[in-house]
C-alpha cells in the first residue's frame, strides 16, 4: 500500500471531472505498467474499491473521485487529501445471465475472455443496470452479438444506437 497527500483537483469546463493526480514514482510502487490497473484503498478516512487508476500517459495516472467520494470526506477541488491505495485483485462479479449465454456462444465467450475484468465488469453492470426484464434482454442480445463479431463497447453502441438498449 502507497499513502501520500496530494490536493484534488478539478477539469476546468462545465460539468469537469474531480480528480488526484498519483504520479509515476508512487504508481511504480504499486505495479510497474504504463495501462490502467484496478484500486482499492482510502481518502482520507473514506474507503473505497474496485476503482480504476487510469494512465495519463506521462506515468502518472489520475484517480476520478466521484459525487460519493467528494461527500464521503467532505472535501471538493483545491482541498488537500490523504491518499492509500493498493492494488484490488479481487474479482468482479459477473452477470450469471451473461455467462449463461456465452456458453451457447463459442465466438462471444472467446473473444470475451480477452477483455480486461474492468470491461467484463463494465458490460455485466451495464446488463444488470437494466429496469425491465425486456430491456435486459434486449442489452444481453446486443452484446452478446456484438462480442461475437468482435465490436468494442463504442462500436455495439453505433450498431444498435436507433435501438432503445
Amino acid at each position: 500500500m502507497i499513502r501520500f497527500t496530494t490536493k484534488l483537483q478539478k477539469q476546468n469546463k462545465p460539468g469537469g471531472w474531480t480528480y488526484l493526480i498519483v504520479p509515476a514514482t508512487q504508481a511504480k510502487k504499486l505495479k510497474a505498467v504504463k495501462k490502467s490497473f484496478r484500486i482499492k484503498g482510502t481518502l482520507d478516512a473514506f474507503a473505497f474499491e474496485k476503482t480504476s487508476l487510469l494512465a495519463m500517459g506521462t506515468g502518472d495516472f489520475f484517480l476520478p473521485v466521484n459525487a460519493a467520494m467528494r461527500r464521503g470526506t467532505g472535501k471538493k477541488a483545491g482541498d488537500k487529501i490523504t491518499v492509500a491505495i493498493e492494488i484490488d485483485a479481487s474479482k468482479p462479479k459477473l452477470s450469471r445471465d451473461l455467462l449463461q449465454c456465452l456458453k451457447e456462444d463459442p465466438d462471444a465467450s472467446k473473444f470475451f475472455k480477452t477483455l480486461s475484468p474492468y470491461m467484463q465488469y463494465f458490460y455485466s453492470t451495464w446488463i444488470e443496470g437494466a429496469k425491465s426484464s425486456h430491456t435486459k434482454t434486449r442489452r444481453l442480445v446486443a452484446v452478446v452479438n456484438s462480442l461475437a463479431q468482435k465490436l468494442n463497447y463504442q462500436e455495439m453502441m453505433e450498431v444498435y444506437k436507433n435501438t432503445i438498449l
